[in-house]
């Protein structure tokens, strides 16, 4: 009995503590006899189940659960019992693994571009114009005011009498001026405190690209995306989730000793399209009213999630306490949709289906869950229910109101969440390699060997010669029909010949058709095949940069979709973490970059290698400028993924306005001017070094002695 209590028990019990494993599930279950939910909580789980009931009908009605069957069976070389109806009893089931291949083929490409070891398939760039903190434009201010109030006494010592005539201080050039436009020193000013302002976004920016990173990776996003990787080309759709809260067990040191903790923390993984049920004539997951994803929990998942925000515990007891065997989505029965699970051998292998709904809710269902909605007003929930049972139900905790799962296709249908993908697409072609496989399978078994026939009246001392031996010599009779002269054989052989040659010409023309249907090339893999261009290194990249064109819409479609607001979510999840420091939340862009080209870009790296090389004998020769030849080591050194300011000036910098954004101009690091030689040079701390020359500053009114 205690071998099935421990699934449901929380904790470890040692062999010689069945009796307390016994009063604990006693107890479990009286605490779930004593809890009922409220009716609105009731009426909140017939709600989902209802529209669980909806969206899995229209997603059959669709075909979807058929494509997602028949891509599993391509994948496995299986053909449909339709197939098999259609064959003979005898015929070779030989299955082309072409669909099969070019799946692996396009995945190993994608994930070549989008993570590979030196790139990351996004970037986090600080706003090109941020914004300057209050501080740096008191700084500016100060700075004017003391440049004006010096400026005005250099003036009034060196003429007063313009000063006691009243002459102005600025402006007024017929009579007197300063040598500087206060507006042009102002926008001169504003100017250094920007760019000083934009390189400390810069390296804020990288730090918390860092921490994305690392998020992204405790998240384990890189094992999410290599599955979804295989998704994209094989079902309709390939659906990533996350960042979503969860329960992890790590080994930290508590008392002097390493224990397992169990701490919370965030997951990205893959939804298996068979699991996702969005709602009807849904065409993104956002702008639809809902999406539900079904999803398959143990025992020991169930007990890890009490410690999730939200989560009901005493519903979680009573589920556990009503269904030792698990539950199971049925589908179509009605409000009762979770119905235990029979065919489980122990409770040591339950699992328990969880509903998990995100997205809109009617008013009334709002008010029940004590939500306060304003008037037209929608907000995003998510809601977990288990045997008609409400474990979650909470606002959706991201800011912009998005759910938590990205979606792309191969080839997307416009309005529909649904596309097409390589089981749909080479279809055609792969019934037809199939068929010629087969066939030549046949042919090949019949023309392996002659088929023989003999007389047997002709044989003396023969009865059945099914199988003929080499060098054995057969008596015989002659032919009565034909005399003792009759040349009539008594065994005769019949050779079948060999289609092969032809059957072998059909399916390669259907394999290099599958190249161009698919848009995955056979040299992707690796395949010698590729002739002329293809026989040297250059062409063979510009083979596969021509071919890159046609995944490009993919990888565009996977940016917008999947890896852009991702990331963005992620981001929005640090800047609301107390544990980030404040100078580290700025304002930056995120853009993806596999669309952009990070295959694109290694060959503008070799064609970059390639002019550099060329160029260098004329730079010997002095025949290329010096700024000519800073500018293409620069492009060389970016694509290495060195910083190029830190190893080679950019000749379109000056060489003051280097030295002013290598010092710190916001911490009393001097700035530069572009005033004229001998104005003292600012600073956006109020301070300013004097002038070389005081007397030179001053213009002497006309006509002054």
């Amino acid at each position: 009995m205690l071998s099935s209590l421990e699934p449901l028990l929380p904790f470890d019990v040692p062999a010689d503590a069945a009796k307390d494993a016994e009063e604990f599930l006693a107890k479990l279950k009286q605490t779930a006899s004593e809890y009922e939910q409220g009716a609105h909580v009731d009426s909140l789980a017939v709600y989902v189940a209802a529209r669980f009931s909806e969206a899995k009908a229209h997603k059959m009605s669709l075909g979807v659960d058929e494509q997602i069957a028949k891509a599993q069976r391509v994948v496995r070389k299986q053909y449909s019992p339709e197939e098999l109806a259609l064959m003979a009893s005898d015929e070779p089931k030989i299955f082309s693994g072409i669909t099969d291949t070019k799946i692996r083929g396009g995945r190993s490409w994608l994930l070549d571009i989008l993570t590979n070891a030196r790139d990351k398939p996004y970037t986090v760039q600080a706003s090109p114009i941020p914004s300057l903190p209050p501080a740096a434009e008191d700084a500016i201010v100060e700075q004017l005011a003391t440049e004006l109030e010096r400026q005005a006494s250099r003036a009034s010592d060196a003429s007063p009498g313009a000063m006691a005539a009243g002459a102005p201080l600025i402006g007024g050039a017929e009579d007197f001026s300063f040598p500087m436009d206060f507006r042009e020193r102002a926008a001169t000013l504003k100017s250094l405190a920007l760019t000083r302002a934009s390189a400390l976004a810069n390296e804020a920016a990288t730090r918390i690209e860092r921490r994305i990173h690392d998020r992204l990776s405790e998240a384990g996003w890189r094992q999410a995306f290599e599955a979804f990787a295989t998704d994209i080309f094989m079902y309709p759709a390939a659906i990533l989730k996350g960042p979503y809260s969860v329960v992890t067990k790590k080994l930290r040191w508590q008392d002097g000793e390493l224990r397992a903790a169990a701490e919370r923390g965030v997951r990205i993984s893959r939804v298996a399209p068979d699991r996702f049920y969005p709602a009807p004539n849904a065409a993104d997951v956002n702008s639809c009213p809902y999406v539900i994803e079904v999803v398959p929990s143990s025992a020991m998942d169930l007990q890890d999630a009490k410690a999730i925000e939200g989560v009901d515990a005493a519903a979680i007891d009573k589920v556990l306490a009503s269904f030792e065997l698990g539950t199971a989505a049925s589908g179509f029965d009605g409000p009762n949709l979770v119905e235990p699970l029979a065919s489980a051998q122990s409770p040591a292998t339950a699992s328990y289906e969880l509903l998990v709904y995100s997205g809109r809710l009617p008013a009334e269902q709002l008010a029940q869950m004590g939500i306060q909605a304003g008037i037209g007003e929608q907000p995003e929930v998510e809601v977990w229910v288990c045997n008609n049972i409400v474990l979650r139900a909470v606002r959706n905790p991201n800011l912009l109101g998005r759910r938590p799962y990205y979606v792309a296709s191969f080839a997307p249908t416009p309005g529909s969440i649904w596309g097409r993908a390589l089981p749909e697409i080479l279809d055609d072609v792969q019934r037809v390699c199939n068929a010629c496989l087969r066939g030549l399978g046949r042919n090949m078994s019949f023309s392996a060997a002659p088929i023989g026939e003999y007389d047997s009246n002709r044989l003396e001392g023969e009865t059945d010669i099914a199988w003929i031996t080499p060098g054995r010599m057969y008596k015989t009779t002659s032919d009565p029909m034909f005399g003792t002269g009759s040349r009539s054989p008594a065994l005769r052989f019949q050779v079948i010949p060999s289609a092969a040659p032809q059957m072998l010409s059909v399916h390669a023309a259907f394999l290099k058709l599958a190249d161009d249907v698919s848009g995955v090339p056979a040299y992707v893999l690796g395949a010698p095949q590729a002739a002329g261009a293809g026989r040297t290194l250059g062409g063979l990249s510009l083979l596969m940069g021509n071919a890159a064109k046609g995944l490009k819409a993919v990888v565009g479609h996977i940016d917008v979709n999947v890896i852009e607001p991702l990331v963005t979510d992620c981001y929005m999840a640090l800047m609301t973490d107390s544990a980030v420091p404040a100078e580290d939340k700025v304002d930056v862009n995120i853009m993806a970059r596999g669309s952009a080209g990070l295959l694109q870009q290694e060959l503008a790296q070799n064609r970059a290698l390639e002019a550099l090389q060329m160029l260098t004998p004329y730079a010997d020769r002095e025949l290329v400028p010096k700024d000519g030849m800073q500018h293409v080591l620069r492009r060389v050194m970016a694509g290495l993924g060195f910083e190029p300011d830190q190893v080679i000036p950019d000749p379109a910098v000056p060489a003051q306005l280097r030295a002013a954004l290598a010092g710190d101009s916001f911490r009393g690091a001097e700035a530069p001017s572009a005033a004229q030689e001998g104005t003292p040079t600012p600073q956006l701390d109020g301070r300013s070094a004097q002038p070389a020359d005081p007397a030179a500053q001053v213009r002497v009114p006309v006509g002054a002695p």
